[in-house]
């Protein structure tokens, strides 16, 4: 079961234009860290001298969207922002838990979760 995080930003209910566009894992993900980093000495499971450590926050989710825009654009060398930006979007998994879904730009959309958790094999597919 998937749920947006207490953290994560949010969107003001009825203006579209600023809901966060995806969702993506944030929270408890362990990452390699420098521990004279303040965000690194506070985590939860610092291992190896410091150099990983459990740390929560949207920040850790950014990799992860990063990560997948390379994947798709090595599907698809050819793609546009745009179609990148519309695979993420209309083939994002919808998850219950948060604010209902409305129509919006490339499907449906919520304040608090975007379109949905990215669904990395969904979007590779649909960019191709």
């Amino acid at each position: 079961l998937f749920r947006s995080s207490d953290f994560s930003s949010r969107g003001k209910a009825g203006d579209q234009s600023t809901y966060p566009d995806i969702s993506a894992p944030g929270e408890d993900i362990t990452s390699s860290c420098r521990i004279y980093l303040p965000i690194c000495s506070s985590g939860l499971d610092p291992k190896e001298n410091g150099d990983y450590n459990t740390i929560s926050g949207t920040s850790m989710a950014t990799p992860h969207i990063a990560g997948i825009v390379a994947q798709l654009f090595q599907a698809n060398p050819n793609a546009t922002p745009a179609q990148i930006e519309a695979a993420l979007e209309t083939t994002a998994y919808k998850y219950t838990n948060g604010a209902a879904y409305q129509a919006g730009t490339n499907g449906t959309t919520s304040f608090d979760k975007g379109h949905g958790l990215v669904d990395v094999v969904a979007a590779a597919n649909a960019v191709r």
